[in-house]
């Protein structure tokens, strides 16, 4: 029996406004790094052209969409534009407890909800923090644009 810790994935996170070039920063990174994985949004925006369910996107909903929020199965999750996107729990967890690194191309308002789940609140670190304590401006908030009509 090994004495060696399993390794635990890293969560890469790329968060700025829409047009910031986050896809492309992280599309630099996934063709340039083996061992990778993107972490796929969830979103209420009408699917475009050549996208993929499942693949670009989680295309849902605002009833499913608020229902990923009450049932504590987002990470983070923000407004942009009237739409709302946000990122699952399970997948994301599942990959790093398996060793796999995972990058997140999300709207600079997402990780401002990361305190809305106890593993974002342990794992999920802004550069730079030493402390577990989330900063004031990182605490829960209600996000009421993401509640369906």
């Amino acid at each position: 029996m090994s004495s060696a810790a399993a390794r635990r994935g890293v969560a890469l996170v790329i968060a700025a406004p829409s047009g910031a070039g986050k896809s492309t920063i992280a599309r630099a990174v996934l063709a340039a790094e083996t061992g990778v994985e993107a972490s796929v949004s969830a979103t209420t925006r009408q699917k475009r052209p050549g996208e993929r369910d499942g693949i670009d996107y989680h295309f849902v909903n605002d009833t499913k969409f608020q229902a990923l929020i009450e049932g504590d199965e987002l990470l983070e999750w923000a407004t942009v534009f009237g739409r709302c996107y946000g990122t699952k729990r399970a997948p994301v967890a599942a990959a790093l407890a398996a060793g796999r690194d995972v990058i997140f191309d999300i709207d600079w308002q997402g990780p401002a909800t990361r305190s809305a789940c106890s593993y974002c609140h342990r794992h999920w670190r802004p550069y730079g923090a030493g402390s577990s304590a989330a900063p004031a401006t990182m605490q829960r908030k209600s996000n009421g644009a993401c509640r369906p009509p």
